[in-house]
């Protein structure tokens, strides 16, 4: 198996990291390539996520797309429609592959009451704490969301279950490629994500 990710900023440069520590094999490609993958990853600015994206879905390739999925809800839509049937399309919500994460959603009593978080990320609600929001049912716009003026680890207490965001192994992007080359290799199309992160942009 090879992947290929388009984008060498930051986040391409991670993407590559965890692909290494897992042993699977992966080039950094341009955009318009003409060589086959076995799957790609988005890992470019979002407003080129819709063309990037599309391109490689209709090719037949399974593609992971950075969060946000795209710049506006009408984009999502559009990318949404753009899928092909066969299309296996995940998108990049990394805490929730983080396993505290799923062992809070296994102690939670539904439906969650209350939800406060605070992220360090001045100026903007992060797309993360609505993610995890949608995750456990919780509509974000009843979420007690503070963004800090200065760089703190998100902190999210559900009830009286509290998430920190801390690094730990296995790593949540090594858990999201496992899951996701486990998805390829079984080929059962897949575009549930893609509906996940529409939503999540909705309230951006």
């Amino acid at each position: 198996m090879r992947i290929g990710i388009v984008g060498f900023g930051k986040q391409g440069r991670r993407w590559g990291r965890v692909l290494g520590n897992l042993g699977i094999a992966y080039d950094y490609i341009p955009r318009g390539t003409t060589h086959m993958f076995d799957g790609v990853i988005v890992a470019t600015p979002t407003a080129s996520h819709v063309e990037i994206a599309s391109e490689w879905m209709l090719r037949g390739v399974p593609v992971l797309i950075e969060s946000p999925m795209c710049a506006s809800a009408a984009k999502c839509l559009h990318l949404i429609y753009a899928a092909p049937a066969s299309a296996i399309a995940w998108v990049n919500h990394t805490r929730l592959y983080s396993p505290e994460w799923r062992g809070i959603k296994e102690q939670l009593i539904y439906p969650v009451r209350s939800v406060v978080a605070e992220m360090g990320r001045p100026g903007r609600c992060d797309y993360h704490m609505i993610a995890m929001c949608l995750d456990i049912g919780f509509d974000p716009e009843n979420a007690d969301i503070e963004v800090s003026t200065t760089y703190k680890p998100l902190r999210f207490l559900a009830d009286d279950f509290l998430f920190r965001d801390v690094l730990t192994e296995p790593e949540p992007m090594e858990v999201l490629a496992r899951e996701w080359v486990a998805a390829i290799k079984k080929g059962e199309p897949d575009k549930g994500a893609l509906e996940f992160g529409a939503k999540v942009v909705s309230y951006l």
